[in-house]
């Protein structure tokens, strides 16, 4: 099924935003910011990469993060040495929380992301398949696998990134015939090559549907969110009156009420308060009424 892949939606994302961010994503494959010990691009706090991944390069915000995963699912504390993995490569900052020793504002953005889904889903996620929508690096790939033994894993995203990501995931051992090592399956799709016909457990998008043209939404909804059992969406939809106002979050939702039986927007004070800006808003969607 042809489609235009990551486009613009508002005019937030211009033609030029997008072939940037791929154009870093190539700088970056071809240097050495992804061997262990260098200085990396989790680290590059002006680059295009890291503004659009929205990591926190300064080491701030963590607080945030560690805050709600200790109201939500402290439990995930007991594999924080696991997740520590995750800043293994990229060289990103690393700030110090105490007990819970030296690790990145990026990785606790991601344990708290596994949070959301275990308490609105289940904490028995494994053998399930997982597919995500803009995976950014990989990291929240990553992070998942420490705790969940899944069955696959799809990351979506443009060329570049795909390439970016499948580099990112052999370093941390993804797919290695490593006998010490879990097969972990990844399947990784760029824009232009989607499988529509495959199906899912659990669907996620952090940020990246909110950002795609109303035809980029509706072939995502139709083809990949529609295909799953359930669905994870973090949004930051652009509007006039303020960031997800009900002007674009509720045609949105009514389009993935065709679909699921469950549809619910989680609001303040579930999501944390991140830097003392209250935008931050997430869909969960259950019980898929075709699957």
């Amino acid at each position: 099924m042809e489609h235009k892949g990551l486009v613009a939606f508002g005019g937030v994302w211009p033609n030029s935003h997008q072939e940037n961010f791929e154009a870093e994503c190539d700088r970056i494959l071809a240097s050495t910011a992804l061997e262990f010990g260098i200085s990396g691009f989790k680290g590059e706090a002006e680059s295009e990469f890291t503004r659009i991944v929205g990591m926190s390069t300064a080491g701030t915000k963590g607080e945030d993060y560690v805050k709600a995963i200790n109201e939500i699912d402290p439990e995930l504390f007991d594999y924080i040495d696991k997740f520590r993995e995750n800043d293994k490569c990229g060289d990103p900052i690393l700030k110090d929380f105490g007990k819970l020793g030296k690790i990145s504002a990026n990785t606790l953005r991601y344990i708290m992301s596994l949070a959301f889904i275990r308490k609105h889903f289940s904490t028995k996620l494994d053998n399930m398949t997982f597919v995500e929508i803009g995976g950014g690096y990989g990291g929240l790939c990553k992070v998942i696998s420490c705790v969940v033994d899944f069955k696959s894993y799809t990351l979506i995203d443009l060329p570049s990134v795909v390439r970016l990501q499948r580099k990112y995931l052999e370093i941390l051992g993804f797919d290695k015939d490593d006998p010490d090592t879990p097969v972990r399956v990844v399947y990784f799709y760029d824009s232009e090559n989607i499988d529509v016909d495959k199906e899912y457990d659990i669907c996620i998008s952090e940020y990246c549907i909110s950002e795609f043209d109303i035809p980029g939404q509706e072939f995502y909804i139709d083809n990949v969110i529609g295909k799953s059992k359930n669905a994870y969406l973090l949004i930051n939809f652009h509007h006039s009156g303020g960031y997800n106002h009900p002007d674009v979050t509720t045609p949105f939702m009514d389009k993935l009420k065709n679909y699921f039986d469950i549809v619910e927007l989680i609001e303040d004070p579930e999501f944390p308060s991140i830097d003392k800006v209250k935008d931050g808003k997430y869909i969960i969607c259950k019980d898929n009424k075709n699957l």
